[in-house]
């Protein structure tokens, strides 16, 4: 299917001025260098209309960073974001203020991400009131429809956001996002800190309104079996690169990366008898010193010498999936 969003080759790098120790050591004529954090390389990857994509890798991977990027928070530093075919920074005005309407997002903490000092009213009514979607004497009755919609009580909307329960601070976010009616949705880890109970309400919400509204959700997770309960397809991303995509009944019955099949193994799993974990040697590298090659070579277990010095590309291996290892590679 055609992608109603695509990243194409985008990297990101974020610099760090030298800290107080770094420039006191500059003033006794050592060299005070700019850390440079290399949170994407070279991500390509697009959203179908209607799709839900999960995205899925380890804390630091770059996944929260992806979704800023498609949803126009962040600028990319390297590659380009198009929005139904034509890249986003050369839309004129108008088409580029519809394409970030477009995509909204959803973050991992509702507290911090809403404004405390505003009532939900006016969290919820603040941008459909500014963009013109909704004149301001039909603007109470458009709150109190979204916030029946996420399941909130209308009679709630003078509140502040410390008055609502976790849950409730997600569906606040989710209305905020529904309000300048959007095609996209960035999910970032917006189930992770609830209860298991509210994060299976939550997800439910997701899929009601994705077929009340046609919405397309890239759902960003470390917990595989919420994306594999949600996700049409799954992106794999480990320490700023895809790994591997496909559909994700696919990749749960067949991983192909070494590394997704590290987290398969390692998922939790509703069966009787004993489960011996593996857990992945080491830690994730730092992206301030990504390792040569194949980012993933240190902790692989299949790993060769090509590993260390060659980056392996994302290749189509089967119909409808991709994966970037040097095992695929024919000779």
């Amino acid at each position: 299917m055609k992608p109603l969003i695509e990243a194409r080759h985008v990297s990101k790098r974020f610099t760090r001025p030298p800290d107080l120790a770094a420039k006191m050591a500059a003033l006794l004529g050592g060299k005070a260098r700019h850390e440079v954090v290399h949170a994407l390389d070279n991500v390509s990857l697009g959203l179908a209309e209607g799709e839900v994509l999960g995205l899925v890798g380890e804390s630091g991977s770059g996944k929260s960073t992806l979704g800023r990027i498609l949803a126009g928070i962040w600028e990319a530093s390297d590659g380009e974001v198009l929005f139904e075919g034509e890249r986003r920074d050369d839309l004129g005005s108008g088409d580029r203020r519809k394409a970030d309407l477009a995509v909204q997002m959803v973050f991992q903490d509702p507290m911090s991400s809403l404004n405390p000092r505003m009532r939900i009213a006016d969290i919820i009514g603040e941008a459909p009131l500014f963009h013109g979607i909704v004149p301001k004497s039909q603007l109470a009755a458009y709150v109190a429809d979204l916030m029946e919609r996420v399941g909130l009580d209308p009679s709630f909307a003078d509140r502040f956001p410390h008055q609502f329960s976790g849950g409730q601070r997600t569906r606040v976010g989710i209305a905020r996002a529904l309000a300048v009616k959007p095609r996209v949705i960035v999910a970032d880890e917006a189930v992770a800190s609830l209860d298991v109970s509210i994060q299976a309400q939550i997800i439910n919400l997701f899929m009601q309104l994705r077929a009340e509204f046609g919405l397309a959700y890239l759902f960003i997770s470390h917990d595989l079996g919420v994306v594999r309960h949600l996700a049409d397809r799954v992106a794999i991303l480990y320490l700023g690169r895809v790994v591997e995509i496909a559909p994700a009944d696919e990749l749960f019955q067949n991983p192909g990366h070494p590394y997704t099949q590290a987290l398969l193994a390692n998922m939790p799993k509703l069966e009787t008898g004993k489960h011996a974990f593996a857990p992945l040697q080491g830690e994730i590298p730092s992206p301030l010193n990504p390792p040569t090659g194949c980012h993933f070579h240190p902790r692989c277990p299949f790993a060769m010498e090509r590993c260390t010095t060659a980056v392996p590309v994302l290749q189509e291996t089967a119909r409808g999936r991709r994966s970037a290892c040097h095992l695929n590679d024919h000779p």
